[in-house]
Formats: structure tokens, C-alpha cells, sequence
């Protein structure tokens, strides 16, 4: 491809020429410096209503970049991923320096893909995967056991309903599995929003009107790490084991090996654990203690 450059550039062969031509993808020739050498019909007629040289602006800036930090120099080829527009595309290619002088200058031949259909199918497969999680009602039996016996049921009912209510704004379905245990299923796109809301659940079970000097609060452990349901359901529970070491009233969102914390005071941090999936709730808490520096005030 190297070859292909230098000969459209130097000495126009038409051979080389008529193969670029005849691309199937928008294709064009620039160096990092912005000056165009040759483009083709696909690439004129893709871009024809996008001021297409601002987004080359910052490509070529961002190739310039690359090429410079790169370690191994015998390497020439491009890929990127950019969004012009509404699109996506993958722009793959590859450079060489230019020789008509001594600056750190390259003439770059660019292919552009459009894979956005692409990457729509991959968000909406992301979207659709299964989240578990546990929601378990912190020292139920002791809260139970204090609380007058004919107020019991509608305290009871009030702890479901809002467990129930909130699962359902998030699109998700819980079964209870126990007196204080609950198990929450829902579809991945929802997390976001949970993340962004700091588990308002835990402010929302607080606020179930009990007797004087009594305060409910909610542990929650919620997975997207596992191959099937029952592995992320597994993760939930090992998960909650380190929910409950820190004390209880707070969120943890295990994902990619990373936990992700929300406590009841909307205290945020990112804890990134270097066990395996057994880790316990002690080392949880070593490593929370090393980095609370990072936890921000989601206020």
C-alpha cells in the first residue's frame, strides 16, 4: 500500500491510480499537515453535505499523535474509529513520512468504513444483557423484633412496595427469596441510570415512616460479571458478602472486575479489586482504606 502511495503521488502510474479509484469505500490521500492529494468519487459523495475538513482536522491530529508515540516504527498501518455526523465509521490505512522535507510531515491513505449499523447491533445486544442483583433489608429480624407486633404487616408491605415500585421504574422484576432477601433481574441499559441516580432506593427505604429510634436501611449487590444468569447471580452473592462486611446501607455494582460504590450517604468511589471472584469483604475494605482520597461527594 506504501508502494501504491508513492506511486500515485510521484508518478500518478494508472494502474495504481484506477485500483484507488475503484474502491469501494470513500478513500482519500492527505498528508498531516491538511493538504488533500487526491480523493475519490465515494469519498466526495459520502461527505458531500458535512464540512467533512473539520473532522480531518482532528483525525490527522490524532494520527499525527499516534504515529509519533508509536514503538515499533516498521509499523505503518492506521485504524481508528471516529463518528462524523450521525455515522460511525472505521478509518483504516497507512502512512509514510513524506520527503520533500525534514519536518516530522507523513502522507497518510485513508479508507473510511461506515459501521455504524454495526455498532447499533452491538449496543443493542450490550443493552439487552441481564443484570442480577440481591437487595437484602439490613438486621431485619432485630428491626422486626422491635417494632409493635400490629404494626409488623404494614411496615412489611411498605419495605415491598418500595422494593417492588423501584425495580419496576428500572424495567427490572424481583422475587422475593427470603423474609429480608430480594433477587432483581433487569436489562443492562437501565444500569446507567441506576449509577447516575446513586441508588435512590437507599434514601427511599429510610423513609418508611417505623417507630421512634428506628431507621430501615437497604444493602444492595448487583452483577453484570458472569457466562449465565446463575454465574451473575453468584457474583451478586459474593458481592453482598462485601456489601455487608462495610457496614450495609450502600449499592455495589460489580462489572469487568471492577466495583463500582455507592453508600447511604451518595459517597461515590471506583474500587478495582486484584482478587479473584472469592475476594472478601476484608480486603474490600484494605483496599477502600488505601483509596479514600478517591471517594467524592456525589452531591
Amino acid at each position: 500500500l506504501s508502494r501504491q502511495i508513492q506511486n500515485l503521488t510521484m508518478t500518478m502510474d494508472g494502474t495504481a491510480k484506477k485500483s484507488l479509484i475503484n474502491s469501494p469505500f470513500p478513500l482519500i490521500i492527505i498528508e498531516t499537515t491538511g493538504n488533500i492529494i487526491w480523493k475519490s468519487s465515494k469519498f466526495v459523495y459520502e461527505f458531500a453535505n458535512i464540512d467533512i475538513n473539520n473532522y480531518l482536522i482532528d483525525i490527522l491530529e490524532e494520527i499525527e499523535e499516534d504515529i509519533e508515540a508509536q514503538q515499533d516504527k516498521k509499523q505503518k498501518t492506521i485504524t481508528k474509529k471516529v463518528q462524523i455526523g450521525n455515522k460511525i465509521y472505521s478509518v483504516l490505512g497507512e502512512y509514510i513520512r513524506s520527503k520533500q522535507n525534514d519536518k516530522s510531515e507523513y502522507i497518510t491513505i485513508l479508507y473510511f468504513l461506515d459501521i455504524t449499523q454495526i455498532m447499533k447491533e452491538k449496543k443493542k445486544y450490550e443493552d439487552s444483557r441481564t443484570c442480577v442483583g440481591i437487595l437484602t433489608v439490613d438486621n431485619y429480624e432485630e428491626i422486626i423484633q422491635r417494632i409493635d407486633v400490629e404494626n409488623r404487616p404494614q411496615v412489611i408491605a411498605e419495605i415491598e412496595k418500595v422494593i417492588y415500585d423501584w425495580a419496576a421504574s428500572t424495567g427490572g422484576i424481583v422475587v422475593k427469596n427470603d423474609r429480608n432477601t430480594f433477587v432483581y433481574v433487569f436489562e443492562y441499559k437501565y444500569l446507567k441510570e441506576i449509577k447516575e441516580n446513586k441508588f435512590d432506593i437507599l434514601d427511599q427505604i429510610k423513609e418508611i415512616n417505623v417507630e421512634a429510634g428506628i431507621q430501615l436501611t437497604l444493602s444492595i449487590a448487583i452483577s453484570i460479571d458472569g457466562d449465565t444468569n446463575y454465574d451473575k447471580y453468584k457474583t451478586a452473592l459474593e458481592s453482598m458478602d462485601i456489601v455487608l462486611g462495610r457496614g450495609g446501607d450502600q449499592a455495589v455494582v460489580k462489572e469487568n472486575g471492577k466495583y463500582f460504590v455507592v453508600d447511604g450517604h451518595h459517597r461515590i468511589s471506583n474500587e478495582i479489586l486484584n482478587g479473584k471472584s472469592t475476594v472478601k469483604a476484608k480486603v474490600f475494605e484494605n483496599e477502600s482504606t488505601q483509596g479514600e482520597n478517591n471517594v467524592s461527594d456525589g452531591n
